[in-house]
């Protein structure tokens, strides 16, 4: 995958400095998912080059719809071959340093892959039939989202079990539909793709 030769690599993207985005804001050491911010490229991947008092996370973006110029970075043949599985429904990037994404399921019965383009990310990863008493949906900021912090020392009855991983550059990891899953960063910067797409015949 070129994009992992490339992306690491802030000067491959001044090309595309001025380009809109969207960024997540938040403390520290929140939980939960950010407030959303107008940014550029070139001023969010300056940002990330220096020690802040916040996290900012360019989460779940639509970059190849805005820079298509990048897909041929991210797309192989092992990729494409996972993706004619099914039909897909949206690609997004997500980059950042000590990011977190709450723990959650994914909309619409869709199935994830994931790879790791730059950087190293922890996942843990529950099944669809973990108890909704135990997910303490509703307090979350959305429906498939559950406000308990998976990655606190306590997470409480219920959510001992389930899977946990570490992901790295040039990994990838498929995650069923309906499954459970968080993700973090805690160290420098983190590079990652999605595709969600939905499985034939499910």
């Amino acid at each position: 995958m070129p994009a992992i030769t490339h992306w690491p690599q802030q000067s491959y993207f001044e090309r595309f400095a001025s380009q809109p985005i969207e960024i997540e804001i938040s403390p520290p050491d929140s939980p939960g998912y950010g407030e959303r911010h107008e940014s550029t490229l070139g001023e969010f991947l300056k940002l990330l080059s220096h020690p802040l008092p916040y996290r900012i996370y360019m989460a779940q973006f639509p970059l190849f719809e805005r820079i298509p110029a990048l897909q041929k970075d991210i797309l192989t043949e092992r990729v494409n071959d996972i993706l004619a599985q099914g039909e897909v429904y949206s690609t997004s990037t997500w980059i950042g340093k000590r990011s977190l994404t709450p723990l959650h399921h994914d909309p619409r019965a869709l199935t994830n892959l994931f790879v790791q383009v730059c950087g190293r990310k922890e996942v843990r990863l529950f099944g669809p039939e973990t108890p909704r008493a135990v997910l303490k949906l509703g307090e979350g900021t959305a429906g498939n989202t559950s406000s308990v912090d998976v990655w606190s020392k306590d997470i409480g009855q219920g959510l001992e079990g389930g899977l946990e991983g570490i992901v790295e550059a040039g990994d990838g990891l498929i995650i069923p539909r309906g499954w459970w899953h968080s993700v973090r960063s805690t160290r420098d910067l983190c590079i990652s793709v999605n595709w969600w797409f939905k499985l034939k015949n499910f």
